[in-house]
């Protein structure tokens, strides 16, 4: 039988707060008691890095496309083949083997890609030109990226600070194949820009698991990610909040004492184990130290 509470919904901690502190059900002082409620989810969040709010993004990369382009220096047009195709909606970036500047692309309409810089190699018309996907945009909400792997290496992707992966960028020059470092390196819009390295040749599917931030409750029927046990948590910090409001300081004592008592024990659950390989030291047997003992020879005893 699933978990029940009083406080399961942010309509139901609403109403209790509502209730226990004989206030009205005013759309003003519904608006503030969501927004202390929402604000003590916020707080509960951001204290530690909760396992309740860790989430795994899944991401499939597009394949690189490498055909035959036209080229002219200074210019920042690039026509590919009749019939070459791009990815939509990603950031994409533009090449030519041989002449080692990568360019971002600011557009890509049917067979026509618009570099963001004029194109530096010489001119031709039968160049060799590749267009691939530079990044991948993850949720703003993402506090902090644990791990990126995908199933065609042994071992995840390092993580790399952004000048220690530009420097593996420099060294190596553009590279395609199956990613096995990545950044966090700006945003775009209102997301988070995930650098990989090399970059994508085939289309394949990258995992990410994170800690995020939680989303804002808005609607009576939206639940908390807070484990059900401890959703009473956002009630305390509610009541605190009210009894505030109405200056009863005592109350509000009371309220914010019970909010931090029980935050405390929530902070004391344990957590799962590292599943890291431990090395311990193994017991030397005895037979072993008697065999040394006695093929020991006293003469290389100290004197």
């Amino acid at each position: 039988m699933p978990p029940s509470s009083k406080y399961k919904t942010l309509a139901n901690i609403r109403s209790a707060i509502i209730l226990d502190t004989k206030s009205t059900t005013a759309s003003n002082i519904v608006t503030l008691v969501d927004r202390w409620v929402n604000e003590g989810y916020e707080i509960l969040a951001q204290r530690k890095k909760r396992k309740w709010l860790d989430q795994q993004f899944v991401v499939q990369l597009n394949a690189a496309v490498e055909a035959t382009c036209t080229v002219t220096n200074g210019s920042t047009t690039v026509t590919f083949t009749s019939g070459t195709t791009f990815p939509a909606g990603v950031e994409l970036a533009f090449y030519t083997p041989g002449f080692e500047e990568v360019y971002n692309v600011s557009s890509a309409t049917l067979n026509v890609v618009t570099l963001e810089k004029g194109f530096l190699g010489t001119s031709s018309t039968s160049a060799s030109g590749v267009v691939f996907q530079k990044s991948v945009l993850i949720d703003n909400d993402v506090r902090e990226v644990y791990q990126v792997y995908h199933q065609h290496h042994a071992q995840p992707l390092s993580n790399k600070g952004p000048q220690e992966f530009r420097r593996i960028e420099e060294m190596y020059g553009p590279q395609l194949d199956y990613a096995s470092a990545y950044t966090i390196f700006g945003k775009s819009s209102s997301s988070l820009r995930m650098l990989l390295f090399p970059y994508p040749q085939d289309a394949y599917t990258l995992y990410i698991d994170a800690n995020v931030i939680p989303e804002m409750l808005s609607s009576d029927t939206d639940e908390p990610l807070l484990p059900i046990q401890f959703r009473q948590l956002l009630y305390w910090y509610g009541m605190y909040k009210m009894w505030s409001y109405m200056r009863n300081d005592e109350k509000g004592a009371e309220a914010l004492a019970l909010f931090e008592g029980m935050s405390k024990s929530m902070d004391g659950e344990l957590s799962p184990t590292i599943d890291y390989p431990q090395i311990t030291p193994a017991r030397q047997r005895r037979t072993f130290l008697k065999n040394l003992t006695s093929k020991f020879d006293p003469r290389l005893r100290d004197s």
